[in-house]
C-alpha cells in the first residue's frame, strides 16, 4: 500500500492548483491596465491644458479659472445653451365662463399683409370640444403660451372619430375680425375737413375698439379725398393706411389696432439703426429662399385732383430704374407721398432672401432670450456671418413638451 496521487479519474490528470482563467475568452486573469478602450492607449496622469491653444494652465492670481475659460473658449452655442431651458406653461380657457379646456397642441400667428391673427388647435376629447363648440356665434377663448397671451374667436371645428379614439380640431381668428365682413355693417360716406386720425376714430366709433397711430408725424388732413361705398370699418381704415405705405396689426389681447409703417426703417439704413432682437447661431433651424426684385430706385408719387407730384429717389443712386407712377386721391401732401414712395422702393427695390427661422420661446417672465417677435421688427442674425433683416411673419406653436416660435425674416441685398 502506498499513498496514491490525486488524479482526475476521467481525464487521468493530476489535480493541482488551477490557474485563474477566464473560461469565456480562455485568457489568464491578471491585473489589467487602465486603458482608453477607444484608442487602446493607456491612461496616464497629464497636465491640465487649454484645449484651444494646447498650452498648460499655470497657477496664477487674478480672475477665477472659469472666467478665464469663458474668455479663451468663446463658442457661440455656449451662451445660447443657457437660454433655451424653460418649462412649458399652457393655459386655455373659455372667456365668458372662465372654464378651462384641455388642449393638446396649437398655434397662432400673423403677418404683415393681414390684420387678424390666425389660430388652430387640437383639444383632448369630444367633451372638451363641447365646452367651446361654436353654434350660431363664435366662442371667444383665451390662450397663454409660456406667458404670451392671445384671445381668439373659435369659428370652426372638425371631428375625426375611430373606435376608441378620435381627434378634435378647432380653428379661429382674433376678435378684430368683427370689424370686417360678415360681422360688420357697411358704410357709404365722404370724409372731409378731418385728420386721418379722426377718420379712424369715426370708423371705430361704437365698436368698442381703439387704435394706436404710429404712422405720419405730420398732420394729414382729408378734404373729400376719401369716399367709401358699402365699406366695412376695417376697409375704411385699410384704405387710409395703405395709402401712406402702412399696415394694420391687431393687439393679441386688448381690443386695439396698431397702425404702423410696413418699413419703420428703410432697408438701406439697417446698418445704422438699433435692432429689436439679436439671434445667435446655434439655436436656429433655418431654411431660405432667394427672390429677385425689379431693383427700382425711383418712383413718381402724386394725388389726383389735389395734392402735388413728388419724385422719391433712393439716396445715393442716380434713379435710373424708375418704378411705375403711383397716383391716388389720398396722396394730397408731400409727407404722405414720401412715405408711400419709400415703401414702394423698399418692397420692389433690392433682391431679398426670405428666411424661416425656428426658435425656442422661453417663458416671458424668465428674462431669457429670444423674446417673442412681431412683424415689422428689425433683427440681427448671427448665422453664416452677421446680417440684419425685417420680420415679415411670426407664429407660435406648441405640442406636449415643446414650444417653438417660427419667424419669417426678409434680408435685403442692398
Amino acid at each position: 500500500w502506498t499513498k496514491a496521487g490525486q488524479v482526475d479519474g476521467q481525464a487521468m490528470l493530476r489535480w493541482s492548483d488551477a490557474e485563474k482563467r477566464d473560461f469565456a475568452a480562455t485568457l489568464p486573469w491578471s491585473r489589467a491596465r487602465v486603458v482608453d478602450t477607444r484608442t487602446e492607449i493607456p491612461w496616464i496622469r497629464t497636465r491640465p491644458l487649454d484645449v484651444t491653444h494646447y498650452a498648460p494652465f499655470l497657477p496664477g492670481e487674478g480672475e477665477p479659472v472659469h472666467q478665464q475659460l469663458i474668455k479663451q473658449i468663446a463658442l457661440p452655442w455656449m451662451d445660447v445653451a443657457m437660454r433655451i431651458t424653460t418649462q412649458q406653461d399652457i393655459t386655455f380657457t373659455r372667456v365668458d365662463t372662465g372654464e378651462k379646456v384641455a388642449i393638446l397642441s396649437g398655434s397662432f400667428g400673423l403677418d404683415d399683409h393681414s390684420y387678424p391673427y390666425s389660430f388652430s388647435g387640437v383639444v383632448a376629447s369630444r367633451a372638451e370640444l363641447d365646452k367651446i363648440r361654436p353654434t350660431t356665434t363664435p366662442v371667444e377663448v383665451a390662450l397663454s403660451v409660456n406667458g404670451y397671451a392671445g384671445r381668439f374667436l373659435v369659428t370652426g371645428y372638425s371631428e375625426n372619430r375611430e373606435w376608441g379614439s378620435g381627434t378634435y380640431a378647432i380653428t379661429g381668428v382674433s376678435p378684430s375680425v368683427v370689424l370686417g365682413a360678415p360681422y360688420c355693417p357697411r358704410y357709404t360716406r365722404t370724409f372731409s375737413g378731418v385728420t386721418a386720425q379722426q377718420v379712424v376714430a369715426q370708423a371705430l366709433e361704437g365698436s368698442g375698439w381703439s387704435f394706436e397711430w404710429c404712422l405720419l408725424g405730420n398732420p394729414w388732413i382729408i378734404n373729400g379725398e376719401l369716399c367709401v361705398v358699402d365699406a366695412t370699418r376695417i376697409e375704411i381704415i385699410d384704405t387710409l393706411v395703405k395709402a401712406c405705405g402702412g399696415m394694420i396689426q391687431t393687439d393679441s389681447v386688448e381690443k386695439r389696432l396698431w397702425l404702423m409703417p410696413r418699413h419703420k426703417v428703410i432697408p438701406w439704413k439697417y446698418d445704422t439703426t438699433s435692432v429689436d432682437e439679436i439671434l445667435m447661431q446655434g439655436i436656429l433651424s433655418v431654411s431660405e429662399q432667394y427672390q429677385a426684385r425689379p431693383g427700382y430706385n425711383q418712383v413718381i408719387v402724386s394725388g389726383v385732383r389735389t395734392g402735388e407730384i413728388d419724385t422719391v429717389r433712393r439716396e445715393g443712386t442716380p434713379g435710373g430704374r424708375p418704378a411705375p407712377d403711383i397716383a391716388e386721391a389720398l396722396l394730397n401732401n408731400q409727407a404722405v407721398c414720401i412715405e408711400r414712395g419709400k415703401t414702394e422702393l423698399a418692397d420692389n427695390g433690392p433682391d431679398i432672401t426670405r428666411y424661416t427661422l425656428e426658435l425656442p420661446l422661453p417663458n416671458k417672465e424668465s428674462g431669457q432670450r429670444p423674446k417673442r417677435l412681431f412683424p415689422g421688427e428689425i433683427i440681427e442674425v448671427k448665422d453664416k456671418g452677421i446680417w440684419r433683416g425685417r420680420v415679415a411673419a411670426t407664429e407660435i406653436g406648441f405640442v406636449p413638451g415643446q414650444t417653438r416660435q417660427r419667424v419669417t425674416v426678409e434680408r435685403y441685398h442692398v
